[in-house]
């Protein structure tokens, strides 16, 4: 009697819990396949797992196997990396490299969480050995698309760049993967459909004249201190009384406990001269390790009850009390404000009937430009604080010279400075009209 033949086995599509991985093992080969998901019906939601499934049923040539044949899921080496778990390992590095010296995260950190959320929506299920110069310049493009000005894109693509190298360096993806991103240049200026950023210009004395009297007395008192200094917002409102030493009988030293380039080891020294210590003198209080600059001092004063708790401003509270100030003092004109209601009016009603706010790139021509009419106005009206370090690096270029200027700034290059400090052209007449 014959014997009767076994019925084939299909091998399941798996879970592999630790990391979230769906995965199949064929002949005693585990092969990862991304993210594990399910179709409604519970059946499996990777093309690739019925592709392999086919190929191991019609007896063919397996793919290139991803594990030795004893290897376990939870082996280190029992697969390629995926995009998604090379990026995963990176953040793990970047959370303990990028701290400052309080224990701190970086804002890099974030410079980086934003840079992979491309890279990790685009391509996080493909293997990081496949990750060649085509899908990097895709990462780069959806940058674009999402609205990112040329030199933004370009210094996040060099922060994706960035986690190839870290995982080339600990053996994680093979060299010529790095070799090859390398090949891929920044965008060049005026590239087509990239938008440019807007160079930053020092603010005038009279638009900063009209904002002192409507912001808070601490406020002010960080913009004059910028204006004396040209430290950055940041080392600003984190200074404590604490943080100074004496010089000398007439200059103090600042020393933020954070600032930009902490994470690469590199001290920031910031000079107090005399105008600067009478802005700073009124906030000092028994206790040094305060921040000097508190918005709940702020409320309190104004009589504001129930308002901003806390202990001090942080870089994006600053930037917004000055911006509702610059509001108050450079009010829309009537047309304009005709504008901006009509274009929230409509995008109201169009959220009210579908469920949701249509982004502004995609509003009709008519809504569009009334928007960039409004918004036209406002570039135009308004001003941050590190417009507030131009100023303070363009008077002293002028006054004393570009070498002074980096030292102030605390800069390593000159090149640096250049990007802070306007020209002076007034003195390139004068000269001319003797000379010339």
């Amino acid at each position: 009697m014959a014997r009767k033949a076994k019925s084939l086995r299909v091998p399941n599509y798996c879970l592999h819990k630790p990391s979230g991985q769906a995965y199949v093992c064929l002949s005693g080969r585990f092969f990862y396949l991304g993210k594990y998901k399910l179709r409604p019906d519970g059946k499996p939601d990777c093309p690739r797992y019925h592709e392999l499934i086919a190929e191991w049923i019609a007896g063919r040539t397996t793919p290139v196997a991803e594990a030795a044949p004893d290897a376990s899921p939870d082996a280190p080496a029992a697969r390629e990396l995926t995009v998604e778990e090379v990026v995963a390992r990176f953040w793990e590095h970047a959370k303990g490299y990028y701290k400052l010296a309080d224990g701190s995260q970086s804002s890099e950190t974030e410079s980086f969480r934003q840079a992979l959320r491309p890279l990790r929506r685009l391509f996080g299920g493909t293997p990081a050995k496949d990750f060649g110069p085509k899908r990097f310049k895709a990462v780069r493009d959806e940058m674009v698309r999402m609205g990112w000005c040329r030199t933004n894109v370009n210094r996040q693509a060099a922060r994706v760049r960035q986690v190839f190298k870290w995982a080339t360096e600990e053996e994680l993806v093979p060299g010529v993967v790095l070799h090859a991103l390398k090949a891929v240049r920044g965008l060049r200026p005026h590239t087509d459909n990239v938008k440019e950023s807007a160079p930053v210009k020092p603010v005038t004395e009279h638009a900063v004249d009209a904002v002192r009297p409507l912001v808070s007395r601490q406020v002010a008192a960080l913009i004059d201190l910028q204006l004396h200094t040209g430290m950055r917002p940041g080392e600003a409102v984190i200074m404590r009384a604490a943080d100074l030493a004496d010089l000398d009988k007439k200059v103090w030293l600042y020393r933020p406990p954070r600032h930009k380039t902490a994470h690469h080891g590199k001290a920031r020294e910031i000079l107090i001269g005399p105008k600067a210590q009478e802005v700073l003198r009124p906030f000092f209080t028994t206790n040094p390790k305060a921040y000097l600059f508190s918005p709940r001092d702020a409320d309190a004063e104004a009589g504001v009850k129930g308002g901003n708790p806390g202990d001090r401003y942080t870089v994006a509270s600053y930037r917004r009390a000055i911006a509702r100030a610059c509001d108050e003092a450079f009010p829309l004109t009537p047309d304009l404000a005709h504008m901006a209601r009509r274009a929230r009016q409509w995008r109201a009603a169009y959220a009210k009937v579908n469920g949701k706010r249509l982004p502004l790139k995609k509003c009709p021509p008519r809504i569009l430009k009334m928007w960039e009419a409004v918004n036209d106005f406002l570039a135009a009206n308004r001003w941050h604080p590190h417009q507030l370090r131009h100023t303070f690096a363009t008077a002293i270029r002028a006054t004393h010279g570009l070498e002074v200027a980096q030292i102030l700034l605390g800069h390593a290059d000159t090149k640096t400075t250049l990007q802070y400090a306007e020209q002076d052209t007034r003195r390139a007449m004068e000269v001319m009209r003797e000379v010339g």
